[in-house]
């Protein structure tokens, strides 16, 4: 887990090039904002801010995931399991098939830690 938040940031944003999309989530509220996305990820036309981080996620997987993939992208796709694997080896990931313009892309959605103010953020980052 990343100790201080700025530093984070500037390794996020040096490594941003290599997402579609990445989001700042708020571990205790789970609020969530987009950080940045690239042209393609907007037309999927997911929310860029919202609450309840992990429920809403499901729900935009319905709708972009790959059929065969959704409901094992939900199991894996928790709250427990994301904090538990990042507790284990720092960084939670999943793979899955995303239907981006038409096209079924293999994707993956890495997610870490880092704290703010003393306060726990989650980093998500969606890669193609």
């Amino acid at each position: 887990m990343a100790t201080n938040y700025q530093d984070f940031l500037a390794m996020l944003m040096s490594l941003s090039d290599n997402f579609i999309s990445t989001y700042i989530v708020d571990l205790k509220t789970e609020n969530y904002i987009e950080y940045k996305a690239t042209s393609e990820y907007e037309k999927l036309g997911l929310a860029k801010r919202g609450e309840d981080f992990f429920s809403h996620t499901h729900k935009d997987a319905e709708g972009v995931l790959f059929s065969d993939d959704l409901e094992a992208f939900k199991t894996a796709f928790t709250k427990e399991n994301v904090l538990r694997h990042i507790a284990q080896k720092g960084v939670f990931v999943v793979h899955y098939r995303m239907n981006i313009g038409g096209e079924i892309k293999t994707a993956s959605t890495r997610i870490t830690m880092a704290k703010e103010n003393g306060e726990d953020k989650l980093i998500v980052g969606i890669r193609v």
